[in-house]
């Protein structure tokens, strides 16, 4: 019953903590950037967002807030493990209440966010990539003529369009509708002079006798250029135009003096990733999104077992040090079933999985190996239907990645007690009548047994727990209990 340890996160209000913090934060993903060899390396906003820290882990974070999607910025710590680090984050969201789908970027050697997007299966919305221009080969077989005004009106329409589809399918739009408002978005604030907006080239790509196979959109600035579209007709693609119109972009960008050439591709398109990466371009970064789970709950049991006949007598409760009263029973009915590999993974390495209906922890449970003088079991609640939720899957993958299938049905008429004192509850006693069955033999067992499972108000050192335990021993004996034969209900009913 003792709740583990779990992330409490701190907003930084004061303006100058706030300010150095994000100053350093900013910092670190400019080296990120400029390691990437992205050559526009300075973060857009650098006094914006929000500067979360906590103490355990030691953490600081810098967040962009939003609805219904946040952006991650910055990590301070380069050697958080993953998936602390999502647990970590899903206590924030848990704390804060804000919006549980996450953005960040993966700029290239960047081992804090790859981990992240492996522990969180983000999705990939798009990938950013380059070349050194000075690489690029000529071009040979098309030409770029620059757009006409009647073309320009024409392409408007069709690339606001595809725009819009590769937001809807890259999944960073709810609906058709938000991707085409975001579209003109774009489109005004990238042509607010349409096709003479300065530092802005629209071409259409022409082959021999100037039939049209496409067209192309460059933006070049001081030493780069960035290409927002680049389309072949329908007929024109598998012929390498898109190579050699790539190659002619490349050339633009060296006759107005830049050095790098970028693109970003949207998360859907692998064969165009495919197709830049033969042709020489890099990725520099990648965008994920992930959707951070809800935290399971956690809590450090350290509990003691004792078998006892069906008509024992419970045991009356005196002399036990910090305790000053006990509850009436609650009597809760029980149902779990167990789940392990064919191999029995789980039951190998001292860990049990369960979906269990009746009282106020039912949910699905992972109980870890044994640590000490106790074990942590993590919750997650339960869902309409019988299959394992995925984040109780993922969590099982330390220990196994194996199908599962059922082991063993529990049930148990529990009636529980609270032994309370000044500060809470001191410690649980359940008197638990129990009936499983082994699923994979078919064999039936009963039995009774007595827990003592330590609270929050127990004592926090081990001789103080020991004490605790002595003293429960010699009520429990007296009253006719014995040690258990096992510590595990499971091992019980599988006969061991």
């Amino acid at each position: 019953m003792t709740e583990a340890a779990s992330s409490h996160w701190q907003k930084v209000t004061g303006r100058d903590e706030r300010t150095a913090r994000i100053a350093a934060a900013a910092t670190r993903v400019v080296t990120r950037r400029a390691a990437a060899g992205v050559r526009s390396a300075a973060p857009s906003q650098t006094d914006a967002g929000e500067l979360w820290i906590c103490e355990d882990p030691a953490l600081a974070i810098w967040l962009f807030p939003g609805d219904p999607r946040m952006i991650l910025a910055d990590v301070d710590d380069e050697s958080i493990d993953p998936q602390r680090l999502l647990s970590a984050l899903s206590d924030l969201l848990d704390q804060s209440g804000s919006p549980r789908v996450m953005d960040f970027s993966e700029y290239t050697g960047d081992a804090v966010a790859a981990g992240l997007a492996e522990a969180s299966g983000a999705r990939r919305t798009a990938t950013k990539m380059q070349i050194d221009v000075a690489r690029a080969p000529e071009a040979a077989g098309i030409s770029l003529r620059p757009m006409e005004d009647a073309e320009f009106t024409a392409y408007q329409d069709t690339a606001r369009h595809a725009f819009a589809q590769d937001w809807l399918d890259s999944g960073l739009a709810a609906d058709l509708d938000e991707a085409l408002r975001v579209a003109d978005e774009q489109m005004g604030e990238l042509l607010p002079d349409g096709l003479h907006t300065a530092g802005n080239k629209l071409f259409t790509v022409r082959v021999e006798l100037g039939e049209r196979v496409g067209v192309l959109w460059l933006h070049i600035d001081d030493h780069r250029a960035f290409i927002y579209d680049i389309e072949m007709e329908p007929f024109a693609r598998g012929r390498g135009y898109g190579t050699q119109t790539l190659r002619a972009a490349a050339a633009e960008t060296r006759a107005a003096g830049g050095e790098v050439l970028a693109l970003n591709v949207f998360g859907s398109n692998e064969a165009a990733r495919r197709l830049y990466t033969r042709e020489g371009y890099r990725t520099t970064e990648i965008l994920w999104s992930a959707e951070i789970p809800v935290a399971p709950s956690q809590t450090f049991e350290i509990e003691r077992k004792y078998d006892v006949d069906v008509d024992t007598a419970l045991p009356v409760w005196a002399e036990i040090p910090g305790v000053t009263a006990v509850t009436d029973g609650e009597l809760r009915v029980l149902d779990a079933r167990y789940f392990d590999t064919a191999d029995a993974a789980l039951s190998k390495a001292g860990v049990a999985v369960r979906r269990r209906t009746g009282g106020p922890d039912a949910g699905w449970h992972i109980k870890g190996p044994r640590e000490g003088d106790g074990r942590i079991e993590m919750g997650w609640p339960l869902d309409a239907d019988d299959t394992i939720p995925d984040a109780v899957t993922e969590a099982l993958t330390r220990w196994t990645t194996a199908q599962l299938m059922p082991l063993a049905r529990i049930e148990n008429d529990r009636t529980a007690y609270l032994l309370t004192g000044e500060d809470g509850i001191v410690a649980e006693f359940v008197d638990d009548h129990v009936r499983a069955t082994d699923l994979r033999q078919g064999a039936e067992r009963e039995w009774r047994e007595w827990e003592v499972e330590l609270g929050p108000a127990a004592p926090a050192d081990e001789a103080g727990r020991d004490a605790l335990f002595t003293a429960v021993e010699v009520v429990v004996f007296a009253a006719g209990a014995r040690p258990a034969a096992t510590d595990s209900k499971l091992a019980r009913a599988l006969g061991y």
